[in-house]
């Protein structure tokens, strides 16, 4: 038979394309060897943790490019 679709509900999509779209940069990232967090767009964690670890891999990364050119 035919099946006809008069609307679909897409408010349970948002989390899993966002899901699959950071993925994929993360995939890009690690591709170019580049960190994640340039193509993400994301702000550096605050404090202690993982946010002094990103600006100091996006530093090294920003260095080596300056160094090529």
């Amino acid at each position: 038979g035919e099946d006809d679709i008069k609307s679909i509900d897409l408010s349970n999509l948002e989390k899993p394309l966002d899901s699959a779209r950071n993925h994929i940069l993360a995939n890009i990232a690690a591709a170019a060897d580049m960190p994640a967090i340039i193509l993400n767009s994301e702000t550096f964690t605050q404090g202690f943790g993982e946010g002094t670890e990103d600006a100091k891999s996006v530093a090294v990364y920003v260095d080596d490019l300056r160094k090529g050119l």
